[in-house]
């Protein structure tokens, strides 16, 4: 998998005249923390170049460093000038412990026999070679499985020592009891391969009953990772909720 993720903003607006705004996320993972500063340089260059149809331009304003919770201050990294060497870097421990916010500490604290996920950008989930028509748990913890694995593995120098196939097989009697989601396409164009490709995924909300303790520190990561495939484009966000 690719070490970073691109969020797009959270519109469904298609078309911006001059001097409007586009705000996105960035999320980098493990040793591609190191070149952020060609990212940044990158979409520089990307807004001299042009992008969409028309190669419509465009500058970098500046660029922010988040903490997920929101309780640290943004730190500038770039201000439209000079890139800054400062960036909030999220450690395995702050997710262990469940710190994430208040939501998170009060769902630690839960029955841990009910979950509600929201998927909300279009999620790609394979089982058996085959992509999923409702959001069964085992297929998005295989997903998520792999998915951080390989990120582990390849990027953070370290390998997951969990055993797999204990934890597929308590996820298989993890029950999908109300599933509100439907399965979206979308397509985008491939000039490298010149050839559109469909990219559609479930979105909507599904409801989980069984023991779940096992796999919440996963599912955490993988609200800021994305599960399944296309996860590099933004696809597979999904949000833990209460009930």
């Amino acid at each position: 998998p690719r070490p970073f993720i691109i969020e797009p903003p959270e519109t469904q607006q298609r078309t911006f005249e001059p001097g409007e705004e586009i705000r996105f996320n960035l999320i980098l993972v493990g040793k591609a923390l190191e070149y952020l500063p060609y990212f940044v340089l990158v979409y520089k260059e990307l807004g001299e170049i042009g992008m969409g149809k028309g190669r419509a331009r465009f500058s970098l304003d500046k660029v922010e460093s988040l903490y997920p919770n929101e309780e640290r201050t943004s730190l500038i990294i770039y201000d439209g000038d000079k890139v800054y060497d400062q960036i909030h870097r999220l450690e395995t421990s702050d997710l262990i412990t469940k710190e994430m916010d208040k939501e998170k500490k009060l769902l630690a604290n839960y029955a841990g026999t009910k979950l509600i996920i929201e998927f909300q950008s279009m999620t790609r989930l394979k089982q058996a070679g085959e992509f999923v028509g409702q959001p069964v748990f085992s297929a998005l913890i295989r997903a998520l499985l792999r998915r951080l694995s390989a990120l582990q593995y390849f990027y953070c120098g370290s390998k997951m020592e969990e055993d797999y196939s204990s934890l597929v097989q308590s996820a298989e009697e993890v029950k999908l009891t109300k599933n509100n989601t439907e399965w979206v396409d979308w397509e985008r164009f491939s000039s490298r391969q010149n050839t559109r490709m469909k990219l559609g995924g479930l979105v909507g909300t599904a409801e989980y009953e069984g023991c779940l303790d096992a796999f919440m520190d996963y599912l955490y990561w993988g609200e800021l990772l994305h599960v399944g495939k296309g996860a590099t484009f933004g696809l597979g966000k999904y949000l833990i909720k209460n009930k």
